[in-house]
């Protein structure tokens, strides 16, 4: 905290404590620590998630390339 935090940045950061503690048991089992990193690791891989990249709006020779020539 900050002498500038408002009362709303506190609350958050303390409902967010108390949502932590909550969980604490739950959430720590989706995770290992790793001491090489100095981090926690999920023990579920993030989903791969599709990029521009790999986005083709409309293909050449799709549905509607047939519909309209």
């Amino acid at each position: 905290m900050h002498p500038t935090s408002t009362n709303d940045e506190a609350q958050f950061i303390v409902k967010a404590i108390k949502l932590l503690v909550e969980n604490l048991d739950q959430w720590q089992q989706q995770y290992r620590f790793d001491p090489m990193a100095g981090d926690f690791k999920p023990l579920v891989p993030a989903p791969v998630l599709p990029n521009l990249n790999e986005f083709v709006a409309c293909p050449n020779k799709g549905f509607f390339h047939k519909l309209l020539g």
